[in-house]
């Protein structure tokens, strides 16, 4: 039986000594089980955490510079970027079902929430192939920011 904990990190991305993103990560953090199955699982979410953060460093960044440098030249408010990475686990037996969910919210407060499904072997630690459909869009309508 695995217990599951999470590790978050928060980082203020800036420009120019301001703001412009505030990235906040939940990454999973598996214990209990087989060690090789849980190393596994860990490094994965470890994987995905550095990716995200490289990903907004090198490109929403500049995206974000840009709007709050619009912002700035147009006497406009610049509301910063926010991007959210949360996760929610369960077990049945020999499953880990881990939902994972990215909420962004960019300029002009446009919203949008990605939800990704893993299912993994908790006697391998291996994922399990769920086809195409393991993703979801959740239209800005029933997004409900997480705070």
């Amino acid at each position: 039986m695995f217990e599951i904990s999470a590790i978050t990190t928060e980082r203020i991305f800036e420009h120019e000594g301001i703001p412009v993103i505030r990235l906040t990560v939940a990454t999973p953090v598996i214990t209990g089980g087989k060690k090789r199955a849980t190393r596994r699982i860990n490094a994965f979410y470890g994987h995905v955490a550095d990716a995200a953060e490289k990903y907004i460093g090198k490109k929403l960044q500049r995206r974000a510079a840009a709007d709050f440098t619009a912002a700035l030249e147009n006497s406009r408010p610049f509301e910063p970027y926010r991007v959210k990475l949360t996760f929610e686990a369960s077990e049945d037996g020999e499953m880990l079902d881990i939902r994972r969910r990215m909420y962004t919210r960019t300029r002009g407060g446009t919203e949008n929430e990605k939800i990704l499904t893993e299912l993994w072997s908790t006697r391998l630690g291996l994922p399990e192939k769920l086809g195409t459909e393991n993703y979801d869009y959740v239209s800005s309508s029933e997004i409900t920011e997480i705070s």
